[in-house]
């Protein structure tokens, strides 16, 4: 009595450990899946160039934002009076108590113009290109960073000099300033080490956290008596992570229009919705995912529900196509039947290392799930009966 109530307090303690380790195994995942997904999104669309333009370069083409640049452009022009005496400077004296008048007057046409004008397809890529370039040059400036924080006089002209390598103007990299002029600060910012550590160190750690994931996911699987559960309970997990994103993300940009001077609210939700929006997709294909591995591992268990799913399967491929193939079973076959469930998990966590190591797209999940169930259907139509 007193060995079985030992066993039974010692196998207690081995659950309570084992459900402490796989919860904390999830949560930690959980946690690098939140902020891996932001700081993914943040690499691809804030620092890399060529993603930045595509998630930029529509924001000048929608008519809300067009409308809210001349409206605060042309408020800025027409701030206080210096319009009005410029007026009045050139109206005879007699008129010049016309200036406020011809000046409220000429306010909205000098909105009309500015809308007119960044309206126009050639202005908006004049915009986007300069926009390319700006940022180009911040990144590039960012990477290539090793000061304390000051930019003086010389080093702008060696990085001006650098981009100007292959051009007639590649002389100016001979160019030695006099330390007097070489010393001049040009910039001074704390910022500057900062956002070179986060440049140059963003993309080895997107794959620090992905490979920190996957281990974590992987240990709470190895961990659980009931791998198949957990990995189920793992992808409700992960699922609803990405949901509380995709929810967070609405009521962040209800709250910042709440913030909004009415008069460029519209502007702001449009600017909002492109800038996330590629944000907004990665989230739900991270959900997609994580929602199909639950799917297939559930399908692929000995459930109840799941049983009855493939016993409907099976009437509709009532054709056994494995006899077509085989007359009779060999190694190879009996072998896949032995190791179908163990070969279904493998794929799944093959498919969660692709989608790791490529942009999530939605073409991506589709491929990947179309491919992951024929090669799961194909498994089964090789394997021997569970019988033989």
């Amino acid at each position: 009595m007193t060995t079985n109530s030992a066993q039974e307090k010692t196998k207690k303690q081995t659950n309570f450990f084992r459900t402490l380790f796989i919860v904390l195994f999830i949560g930690i995942a959980g946690g690098i899946l939140l902020s891996g997904n932001l700081l993914i999104w943040t690499g691809n669309t804030l620092v890399d160039n060529q993603k930045f333009t595509a998630t930029t370069s529509p924001l000048i083409k929608q008519p809300s934002i067009q409308k809210a640049i001349s409206t605060y452009t042309t408020n800025q022009i027409f701030q206080g009076n210096d319009v009005q005496d410029q007026i009045a400077q050139v109206l005879p004296p007699k008129a010049s108590f016309l200036a406020p008048t011809i000046a409220a007057q000429l306010k909205p046409a000098v909105n009309k113009t500015l809308l007119n004008v960044l309206a126009k397809p050639k202005v908006q890529d004049l915009w986007n290109q300069s926009l390319t370039k700006t940022h180009n040059t911040i990144i590039a400036t960012a990477t290539n960073y090793k000061g304390n924080g000051v930019i003086d006089l010389s080093q702008l002209l060696t990085y001006v000099a650098s981009n100007l390598s292959n051009t007639k103007l590649s002389f100016l990299s001979k160019v030695k300033l006099p330390p007097k002029f070489g010393n001049i600060v040009i910039l001074k910012s704390s910022l500057l080490p900062i956002a070179h550590r986060v440049v140059v160190n963003l993309k080895p750690m997107e794959r620090i956290l992905e490979v920190a994931f996957l281990v974590f996911s992987i240990l709470a699987v190895l961990v659980a008596k009931k791998r198949r559960t957990i990995l189920i309970k793992m992808s409700i997990v992960y699922s609803f992570v990405m949901l509380t994103t995709i929810i967070s993300l609405r009521i962040i940009k209800l709250f910042i229009l709440n913030t909004i001077d009415p008069a460029y609210k519209q502007a702001a939700a449009d600017a909002y919705s492109i800038v996330f929006k590629s944000f907004y997709h990665q989230s739900i294909v991270l959900l997609g995912i994580f929602a199909l591995v639950g799917i297939i591992a559930y399908l692929t268990g000995q459930y109840k529900n799941a049983i009855k799913i493939k016993l409907i399967v099976q009437n509709i491929f009532s054709t056994d196509y494995h006899k077509l193939i085989f007359n009779k079973e060999n190694s190879f076959t009996i072998w896949l039947s032995k190791n179908t469930n163990k070969l279904n998990v493998l794929l799944i966590v093959v498919a969660i290392i692709i989608l790791c190591f490529f942009s999530l797209s939605l073409s991506l999940i589709l491929n990947s799930a179309i491919v992951l169930l024929l090669t799961a259907l194909v498994i089964r139509i090789l394997s021997a009966p569970h019988n033989t």
